[in-house]
């Protein structure tokens, strides 16, 4: 939204960096229509926090039939 992140989860992202969990696993995802800026700074936050990372899951516009089986 507006190139960044969506702000309910900003507020998540800020909680979770005061709990300063370890040994966790994560993976950023949403869609985008320009240029997915949001799940670029969600990845930047989970790595920050030293997260096991996955690589994040991407998708432009919406999913549709065709990519659900990708």
């Amino acid at each position: 939204m507006h190139n960044t992140v969506f702000p309910p989860v900003s507020g998540f992202l800020t909680y979770l960096k005061g709990l300063k969990p370890k040994n966790k696993r994560a993976l950023a995802f949403g869609s985008y229509g320009w240029n997915g800026v949001g799940v670029k700074e969600i990845m930047d936050v989970l790595k920050e926090l030293k997260f096991d990372t996955l690589e994040p899951i991407m998708v432009k516009f919406r999913l549709s039939r065709a990519r659900e089986s990708l």
